[in-house]
């Protein structure tokens, strides 16, 4: 796997840190590109949504969860829309991350996605806006371009959008051309609202380093899988930041570089709403998770 510590080498040491504004100030598109490209390792909303929202997204995921008898952890709303959930593949956390490692086909993914769109859209029906549509929104208003559901780069179907989980704690990186080959990735973000981080901990490090390479398949008997529960010896010496994050905040992160999460005493104290927002070649904004 190559990994590359040197790009993008902008600024002084130290000086590579995230920028915060509050719920009120729109995003500008400055900053918003400033985000995508990696100059900065993230942008910091609080309280995008207030602690009524939180509470009730939080009480109607753990009904969900006790319907559905695949499902066996804690509040990860990827697992519990996954029909096709694998009892023994204890590591797989959301439907998402079933489909690369094939665990069922597009034309499964296709049928079940409207059952996944419907309990996302439920988690805060009488409190707020789809949290989907929140994120959607923001970017919009930012960003000069088209921002839309990603769809298949062969298929042409749309892609689900938003996750709900403790979040995946260890080193790794996203990138869309490796989750799906043939997108035209030009930029990549994720962006989160979290719905719960009781703390201490838990607050997203993000590390200046970039890692080329979609890493091992999942059936290769090669660990780590992909570029997730990476070795800490590749960002010795890298730049990070640490951002802080609490109940109601969006976070905004260049989630293809490096990054994991700050030790908490009990992830199931974490919670967090999660969609990546790619930049095509067009400079179209496509989301997806």
């Amino acid at each position: 796997m190559a990994v590359n510590t040197l790009q993008p080498a902008r600024g002084d040491p130290g000086s590579w840190r995230h920028e915060t504004i509050d719920a009120d100030t729109p995003l500008s598109q400055e900053m918003l590109r400033r985000a995508l490209v990696g100059e900065i390792p993230g942008i910091r909303i609080p309280g995008v949504i207030g602690p009524e929202v939180c509470e009730t997204v939080l009480g109607n995921l753990l009904a969900f969860s006790k319907q559905r008898a695949a499902y066996a952890g804690g509040l990860n709303i990827g697992s519990a829309l996954a029909d096709g959930f694998d009892e023994n593949a204890k590591a797989v956390k959301s439907h998402w991350e079933l489909r690369y490692m094939n665990a069922m086909t597009w034309e499964e993914y296709g049928a079940r996605k409207p059952g996944w769109e419907s309990m996302r859209e439920s988690l805060t029906k009488g409190v707020a806006p789809d949290l989907l549509s929140i994120v959607q929104h923001r970017l919009q208003a930012a960003w000069p371009g088209k921002v839309t559901r990603a769809r298949h780069p062969v298929t042409g179907q749309e892609l689900y959008a938003g996750i709900l989980r403790p979040g995946a704690p260890k080193l790794h990186a996203d990138w869309a051309a490796d989750d799906i080959r043939g997108m035209p990735a030009v930029h990549q973000i994720g962006i989160s609202i979290y719905i719960r981080n009781q703390g201490p901990g838990g607050d997203l490090r993000v590390f200046r380093t970039l890692v080329a390479g979609p890493g091992n398949t999942a059936n290769s008997g090669l660990v780590p899988i992909g570029n997730y529960d990476l070795p800490y010896s590749i960002v010795d010496g890298a730049e990070y930041d640490v951002i802080p994050v609490r109940g109601g905040d969006m976070i905004i992160a260049p989630n293809r570089y490096l990054h994991d999460v700050t030790p908490c005493p009990d992830e199931s104290m974490r919670m967090a709403f999660g969609v990546h927002a790619v930049m095509l070649l067009d400079g179209t904004l496509v989301l997806f998770s």
